[in-house]
């Protein structure tokens, strides 16, 4: 797998981590507001009952799918910061980190270290992913 590639396994869990809390916190601010009227509306009302048992259920949902996610990124996460600190050079483990862990973009990760211009962090950001390679190539056996 290209090294690229590998990293970016990191922010696509992420996003599927946090559409996940969208979700839930859809149908909890469903339920709140369903709730909220539980006062004028009869026990035995199928309309809110069936709003109801469909809140608490895409809430019931979403905890689950949360749960398998986030172990889905802690370990890919984790798996990603031990390729990049076996990365020999102080910088290019600090641009993997700030890229690829942190989620900056290649401009905001050159700003923060220092570069100044944009060629120069992209250029030191392929050198990164050139060692990073090197390392998933020795762990792959190739």
């Amino acid at each position: 797998m290209k090294a690229k590639t590998y990293f970016l396994q990191a922010r696509s869990a992420e996003r599927d981590l946090r559409r996940l809390e969208a979700v839930r916190e859809h149908y909890i601010e469903l339920g709140s507001k369903i709730t909220s009227h539980w006062g004028h509306t009869p026990p035995n009302s199928s309309s809110n009952g069936s709003k109801v048992e469909t809140a608490v259920l895409g809430i019931v949902e979403a905890e689950k799918g949360i749960e398998g996610e986030y172990e889905r990124y802690m370990k890919i996460v984790l798996e990603a910061e031990r390729v990049i600190s076996a990365v020999p050079q102080s910088r290019f483990r600090q641009i993997l980190t700030l890229h690829y862990i942190v989620g900056l973009s290649l401009a905001d990760t050159g700003d923060k270290l220092g570069y100044k211009d944009r060629n120069s962090i992209y250029r030191a950001h392929g050198w990164a992913l050139a060692e990073a390679q090197k390392i998933l190539d020795r762990k792959e056996g190739r």
